[in-house]
């Protein structure tokens, strides 16, 4: 997978506070669920791996769509996504009778409660500054005053291949 032509990096720092959705009950006869109710900021800030804390000034969001982008471009620049730091079994989506994940994930508002408190858990982490990778910033769309001056960061670096 090659990075696109021109990467934008946001530098920013931000805070998240999700407003909670309406909580749906669900059931599913094969599977035991989870509940909602379980994932809370601090569930997931008390269940990271230990040795995958995200080190001071490696953290770097992204916008909806760029899932992998940034995990190629952290993987090559030494940068932290919310995909490196708790076990694998946390992002199961799979509908199995052995995955109680599979309730929350298929429901939309509960879902994105999940990943919102991940979300919060791991801004919570980062320290120093984070990256914020946004993918309607280029170039072409923008320069380091026009992003700021849009409340949408300080400075910008874009990266070519």
């Amino acid at each position: 997978m090659r990075l696109p032509t021109a990467l934008c990096l946001l530098f920013t720092t931000a805070i998240a506070a999700p407003v909670p959705p309406k909580q749906e009950v669900l059931h599913n006869e094969k599977t035991t669920c989870a509940t909602i109710d379980t994932y809370t900021v601090q569930y997931f800030i008390d269940n990271v791996v230990p040795t995958k804390r995200p080190p001071s000034s490696t953290c770097l969001f992204y916008t909806w769509g760029l899932t992998e982008k940034a995990r190629l471009y952290a993987q090559t620049h030494g940068k932290t996504t919310i995909w490196d730091i708790w076990p694998d079994a946390f992002y199961q989506d799979t509908p199995s009778d052995t995955n109680p994940l599979h309730c929350i994930m298929r429901s939309d508002s509960h879902k994105r409660t999940y990943f919102a408190n991940m979300s919060t858990a791991f801004a919570s982490l980062c320290d120093i500054y984070a990256l914020v990778m946004d993918a309607n910033v280029s170039p072409r769309t923008a320069s380091a005053f026009d992003v700021g001056e849009r409340g949408r960061g300080e400075e910008i670096a874009c990266y070519a291949d």
